[in-house]
């Protein structure tokens, strides 16, 4: 549902043809926003555990909603294009849903147990809390959860090892897997950042020294066990791009094409036909440069960047 949103979004954006907006629209609407079917502001029961001790739901349910960026990129791309598919009587209905859930995120038993855990739990409600407080206009709120994040000890902070393995999700059953997921929120969170003016994140260190891009490095030269190849490497590419094309890494020429060559290899060179490819620039591809003076297009770029895509 969330790449429906995000994607039509875009299309709009890029075509103006009202169809894709009007798509993009009656999903949040249906999916939130509906008095007969939407979704409540809680997670109260996801990944419910059932029984005679109760039916309540876990802070691993929390991450059920880490997709929740692709929607408030797409809410962006809405308002700042000015589709008359997505009115003032939805924004203001959103934004009430999105300040319930909000609050339930920063009070909740459960909520905080997952903010808490200091592992890819942590790290993915750190971004769907800061993409919702960005959606309500509180751009100073989610400056300060960011920052929260990178700066403390239940954050990225404990995350890293020295040598980038992330220690907490190499115990898991996929290691690779979870390195993966976790390395992305990581790099979602210093992309929000730089979008509320705090861009530390990207080069933030754990107390170990560990950073983005010594967890990356430390996932390339990890193989995957067993059928996980297949697995990570949705989450892997565009987690490459991303790095690989952000102005806030000091990162010299010749590291951001070995990433690009990454890219061709894992993807078998079809890389700049994903819809991320549009959205990570500048990113080479095979020398060519895909972007252009296109304002709208250019649009959705600055945009799409807030929460990036992908998952």
């Amino acid at each position: 549902m969330t790449d429906a949103v995000l994607y039509n979004s875009m299309a709009y954006a890029l075509t103006r043809d009202g169809k894709y907006a009007t798509r993009s629209a009656s999903f949040v609407r249906s999916w939130f926003l509906s008095d007969s079917k939407g979704m409540n502001p809680n997670m109260n029961y996801a990944q419910i555990h059932r029984g005679p001790g109760g039916q309540k739901g876990d802070l691993t349910g929390v991450l059920d909603l880490r997709h929740m960026c692709k929607i408030v990129v797409s809410l962006l791309i809405l308002r700042q294009t000015q589709a008359s598919a997505w009115s003032s009587i939805d924004d203001t209905s959103f934004n009430k849903w999105a300040t319930q859930y909000i609050s339930w995120l920063t009070t909740s038993q459960i909520a905080q147990g997952a903010e808490n855990a200091v592992n890819n739990h942590g790290s993915f409600f750190t971004t769907q809390l800061a993409a919702l407080q960005i959606a309500v206009g509180d751009t100073t709120a989610a400056h300060d959860t960011i920052q929260h994040y990178f700066e403390s000890p239940k954050g990225f902070v404990g995350q890293i090892a020295k040598n980038g393995d992330q220690p907490l999700e190499s115990e898991r059953t996929r290691p690779a897997h979870y390195r993966t997921f976790n390395l992305m929120a990581a790099v979602m969170n210093a992309q929000i950042g730089s979008y509320v003016g705090y861009s530390q994140g990207w080069t933030a260190k754990s107390t170990q020294g560990g950073t983005i891009t010594s967890a990356l490095s430390f996932l390339l030269s990890s193989p995957a066990n067993g059928n996980e190849d297949d697995d990570i490497f949705p989450l892997f590419m565009p987690t490459i791009a991303m790095i690989a094309s952000t102005s806030n890494l000091p990162l010299s020429g010749k590291t951001r094409k070995g990433y690009a060559k990454r890219l061709r290899d894992v993807s078998h060179g079809t890389y700049d036909q994903q819809p991320w490819f549009l959205y990570e620039q500048p990113l080479p591809n095979r020398g060519s440069q895909v972007m252009d003076n296109n304002s709208d297009v250019m649009a959705v770029v600055l945009l799409v960047t807030l929460g990036s895509y992908i998952f």
